[in-house]
């Protein structure tokens, strides 16, 4: 599914008479004739344009030893290199590391003070792992040094789906993401590795802090999904979602989800 999530879908426009636009669509699967794809989707109303909101964005890192492959930690630099000519002085970026040991790199660096951040970058280097959790409680507190309720707050967790809780439970840490997104600070996912398996604490520390799980490539993907995530906040039209399918048993005999689901 993080590859699915990948793709960029060209659903319609949604209106402003109907903030939320669905799409159905059938296809013969390449696999079987006779079997279909049914593609549901939902499009929200596009962000305002013009100026967007002021980013608190905190990006927490793992930086492990399985992290120094060249589809890892690489991209994620070279990803947040390219991010930096959008950053203005309105803007506050962290970085925050969780191996060896938690560090927190930068703490709510003015977007246009690109050589510091730079800098930050040169001193990411993979060594030993160390508890993930200390590393987002360290990213909120960073990103809660400069909670703006008008601004997009955001942290956003990397990580190549080589996962140590440490003493925290996945259902503590679920509470805690959840207790800062009703702060105001929303929790995205992104894992990284070409052979990375699907992590399920990934996306449910995703679902629980209102963001999304996705997968990166490389760092043109990775780039992608942080604006992408970054778009998303601007215009808020929903907080929960829900799409009820019901299936003509004279029409169909079986089916089958292709990616996930998750309860609210």
């Amino acid at each position: 599914e993080e590859f699915l999530n990948a793709f960029a879908f060209d659903y319609p426009r949604a209106r402003r008479a109907q903030p939320l636009e669905p799409f159905v669509a059938m296809v013969p699967a390449p696999w079987d004739a006779t079997r279909r794809l049914l593609h549901i989707g939902i499009r929200a109303l596009d962000a305002p344009r013009g100026v967007r909101p002021a980013l608190n964005l905190t990006f927490v890192i793992d930086t492990s030893a399985s992290m120094f492959a060249a589809d890892r930690l690489p991209i994620i630099i070279e990803g947040i290199r390219a991010l930096i000519p959008q950053l203005s002085q309105r803007d506050r970026l962290s970085i925050v590391t969780y191996s060896p040991g938690t560090r927190t790199l930068l703490d709510q660096m003015r977007g246009d003070r690109r050589v510091f951040i730079e800098a930050a970058l040169d001193e990411l280097r993979p060594g030993v792992a160390e508890p993930a959790g200390n590393g987002i409680d360290a990213a909120y507190a960073a990103a809660g040094r400069a909670l703006d309720p008008a601004a997009l707050n955001r942290v956003i967790l990397v990580t190549d789906g080589d996962f140590n809780l440490g003493a925290a439970s996945p259902q503590a840490l679920e509470a805690r993401v959840k207790a800062q997104r009703e702060r105001g600070i929303r929790l995205s996912t992104i894992t990284v590795g070409l052979d990375s398996p699907a992590n399920t604490t990934m996306r449910a520390l995703a679902h629980a802090g209102g963001g999304v799980n996705a997968f990166a490539a490389d760092a043109a993907g990775f780039q992608q999904l942080v604006n992408e995530d970054i778009d998303r906040g601007r215009a808020v039209v929903a907080q929960a979602v829900r799409l009820e399918v019901e299936f003509n048993i004279d029409r169909v005999q079986e089916y089958r989800l292709i990616g996930f689901t998750t309860a609210a």
